[in-house]
């Protein structure tokens, strides 16, 4: 796909061009534009988001702002920007096109519960609030407090803004409830016990939020069903329109996508057929696979497997010349447990970046652990398809050379451009980058 290259194009020349903020002139009107998105849409910088108390109006207004700054963006002289704030035009341009399309087409305030079900930063794949100790444990309570205090709000208006029952997504919204549940009443309350003079009001706000939740469950079961069904697809229009605008995959449509996607699924079909006829040993590719998922870590070994193979990857990247790593020292980068409530978003983890841009600490692949309530049968499940095999093939993508490398271009890229200040802003540029 021409669009494909392009964009992994795209992103080697914005973390190899020595076009940086040091050597060039930035356009402050883009900058102010590029700073008041983060603000409001990633919490970054000066002016805080506003509070999601999950109302209608929220969401409404958040629509709003996407329009205003697109149409600020819009009439920016581009011929003024630097050559990578002009590549972060580009991005941010589909970025708001994108917000403002679902808001006015999809509203997906009034089809999914799960929008109403995150708890970031309570926690987060690297652990959040209650996990990281790069701030004191006091502010931490504090601001845990404080995001606490807007759950239960948040969740009656849920049940108003819920007016269309998706039965897919039905399943995943009782599992992410179910996770915040015991992320509440197993590490709120272990946290709790580690700021005595905060513990009371820790843990009177977390009983609050337990009852909400319980509340919201029973809405979920009982009385999302009993609304009218909507349709989770989003149709055509916009389908194409996020090709284009998002994805910026310019050369094909719904229908001829679909139509590259099969013929690239049939060619890995052949390609694992070919494969097989190598071994040589009469097995089918199935047969092959299945055998391969039977060499599996143990639960109690799982964690090690992955590390142990995070640890060799950036020696053999290197010794193999396969791409450049220009720092002498090694950024410690690891296989951790994210909290468990992940376990409900993702069957694998997340890629290895550190902690935040600009940080020094390591990078790590953050896995989702094994549900303590699942079934020996279930456990077994999730061992197997973490085979070592999987292992293998997986870590280059997110440690080295993938996520984690990606992570130190941007940790050291002087540019404070939109991909470098928040790099999950731009999933693009993270999986085009990986992908390759």
């Amino acid at each position: 796909m021409n669009s494909l290259r392009t964009n992994v194009l795209i992103i080697a020349l914005l973390f190899a061009s020595p076009l940086t903020a040091a050597s060039q002139k930035l356009e402050p009107a883009f900058e102010s534009i590029v700073d008041r998105y983060l603000a409001e849409f990633h919490a970054v910088g000066a002016g805080p988001s506003a509070v999601n108390n999950g109302s209608e109006d929220y969401f409404k207004n958040r629509l709003q702002t996407a329009r205003l700054l697109l149409r600020e963006l819009q009439v920016i002289n581009r011929e003024a920007l630097t050559f990578q704030q002009d590549i972060d035009f580009r991005y941010l341009r589909g970025i708001l096109k994108t917000k403002v399309m679902d808001g006015e087409k999809v509203r997906y305030w009034e089809k999914d519960p799960t929008l109403y079900l995150r708890i970031e930063p309570i926690v987060s794949p690297r652990g959040g609030l209650l996990y990281l100790e790069d701030r004191p444990v006091a502010e931490r309570a504090s601001s845990v407090v404080a995001i606490m205090k807007t759950i239960p709000a948040r969740l009656e208006n849920a049940k108003i803004n819920l007016q269309v029952f998706i039965p897919l997504w039905l399943e995943p919204a009782i599992g992410l409830l179910e996770g915040a549940v015991e992320t509440f009443e197993i590490d709120v309350r272990q946290f709790a016990d580690r700021v005595p003079g905060q513990r009371a009001e820790l843990l009177a706000e977390n009983e609050k939020v337990l009852a909400a939740l319980a509340d919201f469950g029973r809405f979920l079961k009982f009385d999302w069903p009993t609304r009218p069904k909507g349709e989770w697809r989003v149709g055509r229009e916009v389908f194409d329109a996020r090709l284009r605008d998002f994805y910026h995959i310019e050369d094909h449509d719904a229908e001829s996508f679909y139509q590259w996607g099969r013929s690239q699924y049939q060619e890995q079909l052949a390609v694992l057929a070919r494969t097989a006829a190598k071994v040589g040993d009469g097995r089918s590719w199935r047969q092959i696979e299945t055998d391969l998922q039977a060499d599996h870590p143990t639960e109690e070994s799982m964690l090690n497997d992955f590390h142990v193979q995070v640890r060799r990857d950036r020696p053999w990247l290197i010794e193999n010349d396969l791409m450049t790593v220009p720092w002498d020292t090694d950024n410690g980068a690891a296989a951790i447990y994210s909290p468990a409530y992940y376990n409900k978003l993702t069957f694998t983890g997340f890629g290895g970046a550190p902690v935040a841009m600009g940080s020094t600490f390591p990078g790590a692949v953050m896995l989702a652990p094994m549900d303590h309530r699942w079934s020996a049968e279930e456990k077994e499940r999730f061992l197997r398809s973490h085979n070592h095999a999987f292992i293998t093939a997986l870590m280059p993508h997110e440690v080295y050379p993938g996520h984690g490398l990606l992570a130190l271009y941007n940790n050291h890229n002087p540019r404070s451009c939109v991909p470098t200040r928040v790099h999950t802003a731009i999933k693009l540029g993270v999986t085009t980058w990986s992908g390759f």
